[in-house]
């Protein structure tokens, strides 16, 4: 085979990798449509200015972090009670990072460091979901899913920003109720058998009775890590 030709089959193996990411990117891209619209109108009713808005989106990227923030800032909340709000909020991403970087090894610090800060719980259930299923994927085509994530939540915020000046009633059309429906999407997904359906409603149960007792989403971390690690043990005992 001659180099052009190896070239060649190289890029049409990258694409075919870029495709299926973006095959499996797709529905959160859509998903994120109407959640990002909702937060570009709520950010400029805020007080925000367009620009801030998109920027928000491109730089932080932290779905219920940027509705918690802007209501926040919009409230004129401290400064470091909104590090501190956001900061706990996002906890759960050192569990998905630390969960899929054991699946990437091999890889250089560098891309993991990029794939990280596309890491979302939606991109982390497509692809823990399909890295279950093989354990061959390519990176890029990983990588793919997240970025076109992304692209679906800028692209919303963008719109949002657009209308945002406008009186709109946000609840009046339902938009609030687009993140946990998606949410609840996403975990119907990951409950392929008996034991992720126990483990789902047993940490459901203590994140609920956790609730009044923890504040700023703590009982979610709480019942998360609790989980986790009981879905581990359950794994080895059985393997053993």
């Amino acid at each position: 085979m001659e180099e052009s030709e190896r070239i060649d089959l190289q890029k049409s193996k990258q694409s075919q990798h870029v495709m299926q990411g973006i095959t499996k990117g797709l529905p959160i891209f859509i998903g994120y449509l109407p959640i990002g619209f909702a937060y570009g109108i709520l950010a400029m009713q805020a007080g925000f200015t367009f620009i801030d808005t998109i920027l928000m989106s491109v730089f932080v990227y932290a779905g219920s972090a940027q509705f918690i923030g802007v209501g926040m800032i919009g409230a004129n909340a401290g400064f470091l009670s909104i590090i501190l709000t956001t900061f706990l909020i996002n906890l759960r991403h050192l569990l998905m990072s630390a969960s899929l970087s054991q699946r990437l090894k091999g890889n250089t610090k560098m891309k993991l460091s990029i794939f990280s800060y596309w890491i979302t719980d939606e991109s982390f259930a497509v692809n823990s979901s399909w890295l279950r299923k093989d354990k061959a994927i390519p990176f890029i085509s990983l990588l793919t899913v997240s970025i076109t994530a992304y692209l679906g939540w800028v692209t919303g915020s963008f719109l949002g920003a657009l209308v945002g000046s406008q009186p709109l009633d946000v609840e009046k059309f339902g938009l609030d109720y687009a993140l946990p429906g998606m949410f609840i999407i996403l975990l119907i997904y990951q409950l392929e058998n008996k034991k992720y359906i126990f483990l789902a409603i047993l940490s459901g149960t203590i994140s609920v009775l956790l609730s009044g007792v923890v504040t700023h989403n703590l009982h979610i971390i709480i019942a998360t890590v609790a989980i986790s690690t009981l879905g581990v043990v359950i794994s080895r005992w059985k393997t053993h």
